[in-house]
Order: C-alpha cells, then structure tokens, then sequence
C-alpha cells in the first residue's frame, strides 16, 4: 500500500481510472507468473489523499474481493502500553 511507485512501474502497468471524491490507482501486472493469478489490483484514497478507502483484488478466475476500510484518523496518540508485543 506505500513504496516507491517508479520501482512499481517495472511490475505493474500503472494507470489512475478515477479521480473523483479520491483518487483510483489501478495495477496490472506486467510478471507472466503474477498475470496468471491476478488480473488487476486497484487501490481507492479518500478525498484528502493519505487515507485508503478501498482495495479491489480482480483475479484471472473471475473472483473479486473488495475490502473497504472504516473511518480513519490520522495522527492520533497511541498509548505506548498497547505498543508493547505479548510476553511468551
């Protein structure tokens, strides 16, 4: 969901479909192994632009999984005692 969408562009033909309420950035893979499974990925902003709405994963099957995200803040305080991993 982050990196560097020039080192991106070698895997995946980068376009953006949308840009309303957001923007819409689609990616179809270019690696004939990834091609066979998936047939393109698209990733949804907010209106603001640094918040994720929605992934969309298209697969060469036909099968289609949506995930949309809830309300999101950004820069919120975190209790650093819930940042602490689990004593095994």
């Amino acid at each position: 969901l982050g990196g560097d969408l020039e080192q991106l562009r070698a895997r995946y033909e980068l376009t953006v479909p949308g840009r309303k309420d957001g923007v819409t950035l689609r990616a179809v893979p270019k690696a004939e192994e990834v091609k066979k499974h998936v047939k393109r990925i698209e990733m949804r902003s907010g209106s603001e632009l640094w918040s994720i709405r929605e992934i969309t994963i298209e697969e060469q099957s036909g099968d289609l999984s949506v995930i949309r995200f809830g309300k999101m803040e950004r820069d919120v305080r975190v209790d650093p005692a819930k940042m602490v991993p689990p004593k095994s």
